[in-house]
């Protein structure tokens, strides 16, 4: 699948997010907005922890549902051969309407990754990312790759 996203930093404690997904298979679509609150900075020894709200509309396994999620997230940054990268970790819970049936469920995931610089000469103004995700509740498991072009 592809995915496009805008991210655009508020303030100094708050970035929102929005974007479209598509792919083959059995999750073929969904548009999500986001965002995510500071609640204590990454400093010194200290990690970054925020919490991200979502609201996203998906098409997956031929049913169109509703979500609203919420994913505390731990993240701090270290240097990696003179590349700064982020490693993280988060739990997002959500609760996933479907109209078809007027049902719901709740779901959880443990998701671990690293976001940075690409460290490739004539690419460092890229961001790489890799995350996998683990299925703890009513969920699924992936492993996710992504790079991003800044458009400032």
């Amino acid at each position: 699948g592809v995915q496009g996203r805008y991210t655009q930093k508020v303030n100094k404690q708050v970035a929102v997010d929005a974007g479209l997904g598509i792919s083959g298979g059995k999750r073929t679509s969904r548009l999500f907005l986001g965002a995510d609150y500071m609640i204590i900075p990454d400093y010194s020894k200290q990690p970054r922890i925020s919490v991200k709200g979502t609201i996203m509309n998906a098409k997956d396994f031929g049913q169109r549902r509703n979500s609203i999620a919420f994913a505390p997230t731990i993240s701090k940054g270290f240097s990696f051969w003179g590349t700064e990268g982020f490693p993280f970790l988060s739990l997002p819970y959500g609760v996933h309407l479907n109209s078809d049936n007027n049902s719901y469920e709740t779901t959880l995931n443990a998701n671990l990754g690293m976001t940075g610089n690409l460290p490739i000469e004539g690419y460092r103004h890229l961001t790489g990312s890799i995350e996998g995700s683990i299925d703890l509740k009513d969920s699924y498991t992936g492993i996710f790759a992504s790079v991003t072009f800044p458009l400032n």
